[in-house]
């Protein structure tokens, strides 16, 4: 045990002192793709407007904290009753009070900010941003929002009617 010790504690320290806080992504590799799914036409609720605490898609954030994000809906339909035209859903984002930081907004599409359009710009991350010392520009442009108090804030999805034309 005398001999693990120092081990023990040289691993501690050693994390300890690169461990950092900063840029968090959900991280999709070339072969397995990120998605959520929602299934609207069952009986769960998992991540739509004013589901339950339990089904929420909770971003934990403290105050000063910026976080950038964009998406992509797949458009094809691979099955099964769930939705794949962004021309019907809508999203929004609320702080840990509940209230709404980022108003309701239509399903991300082509050439809009928030819209990645392939797997190399979502790897390179939002454009502005600086990684290890570098800014992305060859990636998304991206949404944002700061928090302007510490905890869980969350997106919500919803369907609904076609979107109007402009």
């Amino acid at each position: 045990m005398k001999k693990l010790l120092p081990l023990i504690i040289f691993l501690t320290t050693f994390t300890a002192t690169f461990a950092q806080e900063g840029t968090k992504q959900l991280m999709p590799n070339a072969n397995d793709r990120l998605f959520i799914e929602f299934n609207v036409f069952d009986d769960s609720n998992f991540g739509l407007y004013d589901c339950d605490e339990h089904e929420r898609i909770n971003i934990h954030l403290n105050a000063g904290e910026k976080v950038f994000f964009g998406m992509k809906m797949v458009y094809e339909n691979y099955g099964g009753t769930v939705l794949t035209n962004p021309n019907y859903v809508t999203f929004r984002i609320k702080n840990p009070d509940g209230d709404i930081v980022l108003p309701e907004t239509w399903m991300r599409t082509t050439n809009e900010t928030g819209y990645i359009n392939n797997y190399d710009e979502a790897i390179s991350g939002p454009n502005g941003t600086i990684l290890n010392g570098t800014t992305i520009n060859s990636g998304y442009n991206p949404l944002s929002i700061t928090a302007e108090e510490t905890g869980n804030y969350y997106i919500e999805f919803h369907c609904c009617p076609v979107k109007p034309e402009n």
